[in-house]
């Protein structure tokens, strides 16, 4: 997937709280079941409902079968539909950027929009997704099979050479806020990086305001990790 410096990608975004940071200069940006593994409880700023759809979705891809929450789930853009739901919390919030690179990874996989939206109910409902790879389609499979998904416009994954030509550009580019639920689905378009994104793949930190810099500054000394710190306010503003 090289040709994101073709499409002018210089950096994908992961969202996570201030009380998260020590932990992933230390480790790394740690997936959901890594997490669970290592006896990690990191904040969560994640909504409780969208956890468990993830949960319930599987991808299928060169033979493997990968629930969601083995993905660290990365953003194409800062302003997300998350954050704005998230805006009691914004001087709680931290962007990392993360270095492209990942994305020439063999087993990452990239979304033309919210990984967890597929149509799922809140019951025990669950899907298989095969993963499209050069000009192999994207198949899924309800279960149990009697089930219908709720929704048409849902999300679909590729993988390898063309896959990012599925990213929604239009809208994963656009300045102001999503306001259809088709936009707010291809705003939070995403690369899944299998269990982890190595600390030095992290190249930045971005906040709202400066005393959440002034904190970062001193977590940074506290692990011996100095990585830029800037307050980016135009990411937050509504």
């Amino acid at each position: 997937m090289s040709e994101y410096r073709h499409l002018g990608v210089t950096a994908l975004y992961y969202l996570t709280h201030r009380g998260n940071v020590a932990g992933i200069l230390r480790h790394g940006i740690l997936s959901r079941d890594r997490c669970d593994q290592l006896g990690i409880l990191p904040v969560s700023i994640a909504d409780p409902g969208v956890q468990h759809q993830r949960a319930r979705t599987f991808l299928i891809d060169q033979g493997h079968r990968r629930n969601l929450h083995k993905y660290v789930p990365l953003y194409f853009s800062p302003r997300t539909p998350m954050l704005y739901y998230w805006k009691h919390l914004h001087q709680q919030i931290v962007i990392l950027t993360v270095d492209p690179q990942v994305l020439d990874w063999p087993t990452t996989v990239v979304t033309d929009g919210n990984a967890a939206t597929q149509g799922l109910d809140r019951g025990q409902s669950w899907v298989e997704i095969a993963v499209g790879r050069d000009s192999v389609v994207v198949q899924r499979t309800y279960h149990p099979a009697t089930f219908t998904p709720r929704r048409k416009d849902v999300t679909h994954f590729y993988a390898g050479p063309g896959a990012l030509a599925h990213v929604p550009w239009d809208q994963v580019g656009a300045s102001d806020w999503p306001k259809t639920a088709k936009e707010k689905r291809q705003r939070q378009a995403e690369a899944l990086v299998l269990d982890r994104v190595p600390p030095e793949y992290i190249t930045g930190l971005h906040v709202r305001d400066h005393d959440l810099l002034l904190y970062l500054q001193q977590v940074m000394q506290g692990v011996r990790r100095v990585l830029p710190v800037r307050v980016m306010r135009e990411w937050f503003s509504q």
